[in-house]
């Protein structure tokens, strides 16, 4: 019997891996269709220059600059012995592994909170899926920050996460916090239990604690004044012409989290499940106001309130209590909130213009290295996409350095 038992628990054990692995797979060729045009192109707003510098040899500097960059500078080490010419393809493919592992990741957490494999599944494509990645943030090193913002939100918001994965949990909130300035907003639905409940647990305490650790290693890094003001040349203001994307993107994500607590304000009685959707739309609100405070509108912003107001709409529907006609409105209102949801998800699902024009990262490079080669010169100038141009030495390009 025990034999048995044990084949029983060794076949479920490999069941949730292979389960895993074809969840994560999943999103992964999602993200990479999502940004097959923008693959060989390095976005500007990193540019070229933090492949160049790990090229060169590990700096620790570059980690503190402006802020904790723990993740976000990571990859470029991880890319940099690889074919120059490689680099941006290599680079889009490890962001996009990423943001599928923090998608796989909220598959786990809703794993522990419905049985529903499909719900689980929905959960995950809403960080997969979430539109506002398409103008910058697909395959972008730089706004990997968001994906584990998104995830440590999600995270705080389960209690049964923490409680069940303590070690793991405080150390995604970690890294989050150590990627993320705005990481520290993870403690918000933790701190939201808190307050309602009267008690968090050890593990609980933990993970807050580990969250604003990254706080306080930032506001050392930028100092109270720095991390107050935020950007500089801060966009505040939607311009004329501005259409449905940035709009929707800035007003759309608040106004669903703020309609969920509304409505959970109003109904009152909360259950677990609905604490989790309070969580879920205080993470959404926060991220939208202190982003917006700190860096202006931009279509990054959009992308962890967007996945969190989605979540916190279908945390809410899985929340009502249990009557005769609950399972039949959940039957029309997930799919129903999910095919909505889907529209804007659709429209813009492929990479946009701004990760898809000018030229290929590879077809520049093989441009500069035949300069090199048939002139005399020492520097050549290369085009990043969309805009912009980075100068890079021959010695360098032809791997004499």
């Amino acid at each position: 019997m025990r034999d048995t038992l044990e084949v029983v628990h060794h076949l479920q054990r490999l069941q949730s891996k292979v389960l895993s692995l074809v969840v994560w797979l999943s999103y992964f060729l999602i993200l990479v269709t999502r940004g097959r045009f923008a693959l060989d192109r390095i976005p500007s707003d990193q540019g070229y220059g933090i492949f160049e510098s790990a090229r060169q040899g590990f700096r620790v500097e570059v980690f503190l600059v402006p802020y904790m960059n723990l993740i976000t500078q990571s990859i470029p080490y991880l890319i940099a012995p690889l074919p120059i010419s490689t680099h941006a393809v290599a680079a889009s493919l490890l962001v996009h592994a990423i943001w599928a592992t923090c998608g796989l990741i909220i598959f786990l957490c809703f794993r522990l909170i419905v049985s529903s494999l499909t719900i689980a599944c929905l959960a995950g494509l809403a960080m997969i899926l979430v539109p506002y990645m398409s103008e910058s943030s697909l395959g972008n090193p730089g706004m990997v920050g968001f994906a584990l913002l998104t995830t440590s939100i999600v995270i705080s918001a389960i209690p049964s996460v923490i409680r069940s994965a303590p070690r793991t949990s405080t150390t995604i909130g970690l890294i989050a916090g150590l990627t993320s300035p705005l990481g520290f907003l993870a403690v918000i639905p933790t701190l939201f239990r808190a307050l309602r409940h009267r008690i968090l647990s050890g593990k609980e305490w933990t993970f807050v604690m580990a969250v604003l650790l990254s706080l306080f290693v930032n506001i050392g890094l930028i100092g109270v004044t720095g991390a107050a003001s935020g950007r500089g040349n801060k966009v505040l203001v939607v311009w004329s012409g501005a259409g449905a994307f940035w709009w929707s993107g800035l007003l759309g994500p608040p106004a669903i989290a703020v309609g969920v607590l509304l409505f959970l304000f109003i109904r009152r009685r909360l259950n677990d499940l609905a604490d989790t959707a309070v969580g879920l739309a205080l993470g959404s609100v926060s991220t939208a106001t202190l982003a917006y405070y700190l860096g202006g509108i931009a279509d990054r912003y959009f992308v962890t309130p967007a996945a969190l107001a989605a979540l916190s709409v279908l945390v809410l529907i899985l929340s009502m209590p249990e009557t005769r006609h609950s399972s039949l409105i959940r039957w029309i209102a997930v799919p129903g909130v999910s095919l909505l949801l889907m529209v804007p998800a659709a429209k813009w699902f492929s990479a946009g213009w701004y990760l898809t024009s000018g030229p290929t990262w590879s077809s520049e490079v093989e441009r500069a290295e035949s300069i090199c080669r048939s002139a005399s010169v020492t520097q050549v100038q290369i085009q990043i996409s969309p805009s912009g141009t980075h100068s890079l030495r021959c010695s360098y390009l032809v791997g004499n350095e």
